[in-house]
């Protein structure tokens, strides 16, 4: 029993669907936590991939980069 609703991609509008075609373009999908992020809120859905993006461009080893997301 899934406890939040995932809505379908397709029945995005506005800014929650450009920021879906933008994570579709980059990464091929768009994961279900994206999915119900930017049903949310789109602008919590971008605020996470900046988070994703600062990340992935600093100099810390992948495992530290692991342990600090799962430890948010």
């Amino acid at each position: 029993m899934s406890r939040i609703t995932v809505p379908a991609v397709e029945s995005a509008t506005g800014a929650t669907a450009e920021v879906y075609a933008q994570v579709k373009k980059a990464a091929g999908s768009i994961p279900n936590l994206f999915v119900a992020l930017g049903a949310l809120s789109p602008e919590v859905l971008k605020a996470v991939l900046n988070a994703e993006g600062v990340l992935a461009s600093g100099t810390r080893q992948d495992k530290t980069i692991a342990t600090s997301t799962e430890a948010v």
